[in-house]
């Protein structure tokens, strides 16, 4: 079924493109982790405000990047098989809900938001290809 996948391509690269997302996320949350526990270890009360809220947002980063390091390898391993695409299409739909909701509740992502629609519309319209096409295919 492997050359019947027309959103190969777009599932692929926007796969490969969530997991450094993902990846990079992570590797930003155990910085931010490391400064919060720095943060902590000092004797001022702003100190171990700062880090507390660093805990919090590297642990919220780190959610973050694993589910965009599981919709990029899901991407990049679902991407010739249009048969198991149906978990990567509700994924595109989740992320793109994701990305419309920070659009719309601020001007603080903006470009975040125009990079993560365009990402987030072309994952979910290679999916779909995929899943269309191996419709077709069992018909």
């Amino acid at each position: 079924m492997e050359n019947n996948a027309p959103g190969r391509g777009k599932l692929k690269v926007t796969g490969i493109i969530y997991t450094v997302l993902g990846a990079l996320s992570i590797l930003g949350s155990l910085l931010i982790l490391g400064a919060g526990g720095l943060l902590l270890a000092s004797d001022n009360d702003v100190g171990l405000v700062l880090g507390a809220a660093a805990g919090v947002f590297s642990v919220l980063g780190a959610v973050s990047g694993v589910f965009y390091l599981v919709i990029g390898i899901l991407g990049i391993r679902n991407c010739g098989r249009p048969e198991n695409c149906g978990a990567n299409f509700v994924l595109g739909v989740i992320v793109l809900v994701q990305v419309v909701n920070v659009a719309v509740s601020g001007p603080t992502g903006a470009a975040y938001s125009v990079v993560g629609l365009v990402l987030s519309i072309l994952y979910l319209q290679g999916a779909k290809q995929n899943r269309d096409a191996w419709k077709a295919a069992q018909s």
